[in-house]
C-alpha cells in the first residue's frame, strides 16, 4: 500500500448525523379546574374552567407555535407568549369567552387568555404540545372532576408550625383599650 492510501485509512472520517430535537420538558400543566362555579373569576367576572401552566426550568420559554389540546380541540398560544423560570400563568378554558356577547377578542379578556374549548368534568385528554406537535406534558384521560376542586401535580409545600399541636397556651382578654399592642419595639404593654 502506498503512503497516500495509508493516510486515508488512518484519517478520521466525519459524517453528518441525523438532526436531533431536544424537547423542552420544563413546561407543565401544573393544575386545572374543570368545574369552576365560584373559585376563580376571569377578566369578565365569569367563572370559566381554567388551567395553570408552569415553567419548571431555569430558562425563559417562548410558547409561540405551541398548542393546548383537549380530546377534540386545539388552541394555539399567541405570538411572544413567554414563561420565565418558575413562572405560572392561568389560561381560562371558556370556549372563546362564550358567555360574553360579541367579545372584541375571543382569546383575550384584557387580563387572561381564553381557549376555544372547555374542559370536561367527566374526564378527558389534556395536553400541551410544542411547535413540532410533540407532547411536552399531558394528562391522558384525567379522571372525573368535582365542583370547585382543582386537579394537578403535587407541589412541595413547607409548613411552619408556630404553636405545637396540643401545646399549652395562655391568653389575656383586655378590659380596656389595649393601645398599640401590635406596634414594634414594645409599642404596647399588656
Amino acid at each position: 500500500m502506498d503512503s497516500a492510501n495509508l493516510n486515508c485509512i488512518n484519517s478520521p472520517i466525519f459524517e453528518t448525523l441525523e438532526p436531533r430535537l431536544l424537547l423542552s420538558g420544563s413546561v407543565v400543566i401544573s393544575e386545572f379546574m374543570a368545574i369552576n362555579d365560584s373559585t376563580l373569576q376571569d377578566g369578565d367576572n365569569q367563572y370559566s374552567d381554567w388551567l395553570e401552566i408552569q415553567n419548571t426550568g431555569t430558562s425563559l420559554v417562548d410558547l409561540t407555535g405551541w398548542t393546548l389540546k383537549d380530546k377534540n380541540d386545539s388552541w394555539g398560544f399567541p405570538d411572544n407568549f413567554e414563561l420565565g423560570p418558575g413562572e405560572y400563568k392561568i389560561i381560562f378554558c371558556s370556549n372563546g369567552r362564550e358567555t360574553v356577547p360579541d367579545p372584541k377578542d375571543p382569546d383575550y379578556d384584557g387580563t387572561y387568555h381564553h381557549t376555544n374549548f372547555k374542559l370536561s368534568g367527566n374526564g378527558e385528554y389534556l395536553g400541551i404540545l410544542d411547535e413540532t406537535s410533540a407532547v411536552v406534558h399531558e394528562y391522558d384521560e384525567y379522571p372525573k372532576q368535582f365542583e370547585n376542586i382543582s386537579y394537578g401535580i403535587a407541589q412541595d409545600i413547607t409548613t411552619t408550625e408556630f404553636v405545637a399541636s396540643k401545646a399549652s397556651a395562655r391568653y389575656l382578654v383586655a378590659t380596656g383599650n389595649p393601645g398599640a399592642w401590635t406596634g414594634v419595639n414594645g409599642g404596647g404593654k399588656m
